[in-house]
């Protein structure tokens, strides 16, 4: 698995698909696609998505990675900035965060991407 993060706008599918040979039918941005694809895409977007349902968005991703552990997550950063009002927001930022820090601890490869530019971070 590889990690792949930056912030909104910087170039981080374009990167992933032009480092990593990837077709635009080999990106995903749903969970539940993601365990046959090459590449899953906003993962932050996921992380909401579960937790307005009330699901574990922990397992699936735990769940993902065992059962695809080739892919590539693609993931926008969340904790630069002001701290969100909102309580959703908060536990969504958090919890987006943690499940990052898991990912990198095991990801072959953690790559940031800032205009367009990857910076290898592990």
């Amino acid at each position: 698995m590889r990690l792949i993060i930056g912030g909104k706008g910087q170039g981080k599918r374009d990167y992933a698909a032009s480092a990593y040979d990837i077709a635009p039918a080999d990106i995903v941005s749903e969970l539940s696609a993601a365990k046959s694809a090459k590449v899953l895409y906003a993962l932050e977007e996921e992380v909401a998505r579960c937790l307005r349902e009330g699901i574990e968005p922990e397992a699936l991703v735990e769940e993902l990675c065992r059962e695809n552990p080739d892919i590539i997550i693609i993931c926008r950063e969340l904790g630069c900035g002001v701290v969100p009002v909102e309580r959703f927001d908060r536990e969504w930022r958090e919890r987006t965060g943690r499940i990052c820090c898991e990912l990198a601890k095991t990801a072959e490869s953690v790559e940031r991407v800032l205009c367009g530019i990857p910076m290898r971070i592990k």
